[in-house]
This record gives C-alpha cells, structure tokens and sequence, in this order.
C-alpha cells in the first residue's frame, strides 16, 4: 500500500472515439447511405445516382428517335425523276474565227474619235488578237469587249496603217483603218493602249508583218486602194465575217 502522504497516480485518459469515416455506420452503410428514417444521399432516399458518361438511354425517346431517323433516311433516298416540259436542243455557235489562227493577241484597252463631238471615246476592254485565215493568208485585227464579247475592232492590216504614240505614251498607238466592226465600214480614227511599252512594241512589229503579209496577197489578187488604211474590198469582206459571227 502506499503511504499516506503519496498522491494517487493519475487516471488514464480516456481514448477519444475514432472519427467515423465515410461509409461508416454512423453516416449509414456505402457511404452517405440511408440510415433508417434518415436523411441520406444513398439507396432509399432520393434514388440510384444516374450514370455519368456511357449510360444506357431513356426508354420511350430513344426507339421515338430510331423511328425518326429511319423515315428520314427512307425520303433521303427518294429517286423520283422529273421531265421538263419543254426540251431544247443544243444549238451550234460560230465566233467567225474557225478557219483562222492566232497570229498574236494581248490585252489592250480601245478608244475612238468621234468627229461629231470632237473628243475620244472608249469602244471597249478586251484582247486585241491578229487573226491569219488558214487559206488565203489574209490578217486581220479582232478585238471584243471582255464582259460582253461584242466586237469593238475589225479590220484587216492593209498596207497604210500607220502606227504614231499617242500623246507621247510608250504605251499607245493611233491610227486610221476602214473598221468593219458597226453596221457599215467606216474609216476610223483609233487609239489603242497596251498594260506596258514592251506589249506596245510587240503589237508594232506584229503590225508592220501584216501589214507587209496583206500587201503581197493583195499584189496578186490585184485589190486596189491599199495605201492610205483603204482597202474597202478587204473591208467589205470584213464586214461580211463579221455578220457570221
């Protein structure tokens, strides 16, 4: 026994109760389950948690869609044919340039003096091309308007045609021709100008080679009234290609 004057050892403390954790009896079983009569989170309460991704479809909506989708395929796949009332045949068209070849063309916009008002007038943008025909050799220049193709030039290269810039532009050519290209053949004062002053050149030399080319063709077919752009036969028959096309 102990004396009297010793103390009393001090009482053990006592083991502080283990914090319950989740899913323990105390929050009810798997975890925020139902406790009886409670208020949990888990099978008894509010319902099995629906599943996050993957899980299986509504029933009713899903064979609605299916159903849906299947008549939507049926008229996609519809392959009914409609004749038109009225058929039209494909017709043959003719530019007038079929029996001729390329000789050298460049885009190039066109003006026109008009004595009348005393002022120039813009005939067109489009490509300016020398035309040779296959058969007799004969040139002529073509040009159409680019949007429309409604021709703006015509006229063949008899000798003549002089080429002079135009107020001082490397770019630019004036001169007069019997030009086919409205109702009647008229002598025309043109001025043409080219995107730089090589194509400008290029369309100088190409000139003076048709020009010398229509002079030899028309020295044996004894067409007269060459010099000075005339050439009105050569004209007329220019106004005659025209009106096929």
């Amino acid at each position: 026994m102990s004396g009297e004057g010793e103390e009393a050892p001090a009482a053990a403390p006592e083991a502080a109760p283990a914090v319950p954790a989740f899913g323990s009896a105390a929050f009810g079983t798997g975890g925020f389950g139902a406790t009886p009569g409670g208020f949990g989170f888990g099978t008894g309460s509010f319902g099995t948690a629906p599943p996050v991704f993957g899980g299986a479809p509504a029933s009713g909506d899903g064979d609605a869609g299916g159903e849906d989708g299947a008549e939507g395929g049926a008229e996609a796949e519809c392959t009914a044919t409609f004749k038109p009332v009225v058929e039209l045949e494909e017709v043959a068209t003719s530019t007038g340039e079929e029996d001729e070849d390329v000789a050298w063309e460049c885009k190039a916009k066109l003006y026109r003096f008009v004595n009348d008002k005393g002022e120039w007038q813009e005939r067109g943008t489009g490509t300016a091309k020398l035309l040779k025909h296959k058969e007799n050799g004969r040139v002529r220049l073509l040009m159409r308007r680019k949007q429309t193709l409604k021709i703006c030039a015509n006229f063949y290269t008899v000798p003549g045609i002089n080429l002079t810039p135009h107020a001082g532009s490397d770019k630019a050519w004036v001169f007069s021709c019997m030009d086919a290209s409205d109702d009647e053949p008229a002598m025309t004062l043109f001025a043409i100008r080219f995107p730089t002053s090589d194509n400008a050149e290029e369309f100088k030399a190409e000139m003076a080679k048709a020009t010398e080319q229509m002079g030899e063709i028309m020295e044996k077919e004894g067409v007269a009234g060459a010099a000075e752009g005339g050439g009105e036969e050569a004209a007329a028959e220019a106004e005659e290609g025209t009106s096929k096309e």
